[in-house]
């Protein structure tokens, strides 16, 4: 088990690599803007510190790229938990990096995304409305780029086949940080697993809110309500896709995850991308 320890936080082990590494990518690029070569940029004047920002984020994350597949090779991170069933384990591939697309306002178009090269996987974010005990309709939101309920959102069919095309593996995302979405019931679990499959994935349906592209599976990042059902949830789609799904989540550090920490006990999850970015305790 990597990171047991004394707390037996399986991610423990992820959180000090992670401060450790973003430590030394935020030094070379200092290194390299007071070098003037060698450095993503000139160092940037006031009114262009956004765009410094944004660039220097990208820098980092060519930089972070480049070192995990140097060290795919030879390191493949897991982490193992033995539940009521029997171990469970979620395997990450060093060397993958995924994104969250859709709510950004400067981040470009879907396919340009893609394109970038940086990225093995893109989580669409999200479908932010759902269940909430009244049999809430599942709503998308990718805030700016385009109006689901005028089917504007269509357009992104052939981008997400581009993607695929060039190997990337695009995911709709559930959740996020409003507090608009909650499983009550395992009837709302299987209902919201039959929309996804019909309106995301293998199945079919007339409303179709990213057109006839086939996403690759379901991305997890519940930060709001409860953690009831969504261990039911990730079954049925499991089900539903006959296995053949990637089903990804995005739990805090601390472990096990007050929303995620049942459903990724099912073994069902292919990748874990955990939260440290907005947890005290992983800074």
């Amino acid at each position: 088990m990597i990171g047991g320890g004394a707390n037996n936080n399986p991610y423990s082990f992820l959180q000090n690599h992670h401060h450790h590494q973003q430590q030394q990518l935020f030094h070379h690029a200092l290194d390299g803007m007071d070098r003037g070569g060698g450095g993503f940029m000139e160092p940037p004047a006031a009114s262009d510190l956004a765009d410094a920002h944004c660039h220097a984020l990208l820098y980092n994350l060519s930089l972070l790229r480049d070192k995990v597949q140097q060290l795919q090779p030879l390191v493949g991170l897991a982490m193992e938990h033995d539940g009521p069933g029997g171990p469970v384990a979620a395997v990450s591939s060093a060397g993958k990096v995924a994104v969250y697309w859709g709510q950004g306002g400067g981040e470009g178009t879907l396919a340009d995304t893609c394109a970038s090269g940086l990225y093995d996987f893109v989580n669409i974010a999200f479908v932010s409305a759902f269940g909430n005990g009244g049999g809430q309709p599942p709503v998308l939101n990718l805030a700016n780029h385009c109006d689901p309920a005028a089917g504007t959102c269509a357009v992104f069919s052939s981008d997400i086949r581009s993607c695929q095309a060039s190997d990337v593996k695009v995911l709709i995302s559930l959740g996020g940080a409003t507090a608009t979405y909650s499983l009550t019931s395992a009837e709302e679990a299987r209902g919201l697993a039959d929309y996804l499959w019909d309106n995301f994935l293998g199945g079919t349906s007339a409303s179709r809110p990213l057109g006839d592209a086939v996403l690759d599976g379901v991305d997890f990042d519940i930060e709001q309500g409860g953690g009831d059902h969504y261990d039911e949830l990730a079954r049925a789609l499991s089900s539903r896709c006959n296995g053949a799904c990637l089903l990804t989540a995005a739990p805090q550090c601390p472990y096990p995850d007050a929303h995620l920490g049942e459903a990724i006990e099912t073994g069902l999850f292919s990748h874990v991308w955990v939260q440290f970015y907005n947890n005290p305790t992983a800074k």
